[in-house]
């Protein structure tokens, strides 16, 4: 869109949050969440490289925030930069090693990278998870299924 319309409302909406959490950041510079969070804003507004800075600078406050690393997995991701994307995404599951999602998304990620044996590893981890996580719950195994059917795949390849 043009200098009108939905995306100039957008922009217009946008641009004084990116105001409030720029103070937060100079308030609280030492705060690994605010910096997260900062750094999710920013790339939902296609500023990728300060994003980027954002969650780098919460990993070095806060080496243990999984959501810092998965973030950075994610941007990595979406660059099609997979050597950098693996490690971040592989120390987010060693922190937070109960996400589902993430396996799947490290599997996926593997697999894309022509290491089989890990993929197939990481879908195994996933569906384990799922296995766990659908006994506690009342929830359908959903996430069971599909975790199975991702190590299927990969067991074909």
């Amino acid at each position: 869109m043009g200098k009108s319309g939905l995306g100039a409302f957008n922009r217009r909406k946008a641009r004084p949050r990116h105001r409030r959490r720029a103070a937060l950041v100079t308030l609280a510079p030492n705060n690994a969440d605010i910096h997260c969070n900062f750094g999710s804003i920013l790339e939902r507004a296609g500023r990728l490289e300060q994003a980027e800075a954002e969650y780098q600078r919460a990993v070095e406050i806060s080496p243990n925030l999984a959501l810092a690393h998965r973030n950075l997995a994610a941007l990595y991701d979406g660059r099609e930069d997979i050597d950098r994307a693996i490690p971040q995404l592989t120390k987010s599951l060693e922190l937070a090693p109960s996400d589902l999602e993430g396996w799947v998304n490290l599997s996926n990620l593997r697999r894309r990278a022509k290491d089989y044996h890990g993929a197939i590893a990481d879908a195994d981890r996933g569906a384990s998870v799922a296995a766990r996580f659908a006994q506690r719950s009342r929830q359908p195994r959903i996430g069971v299924s599909h975790a199975r059917r991702l190590h299927q795949r990969l067991c074909r390849l």
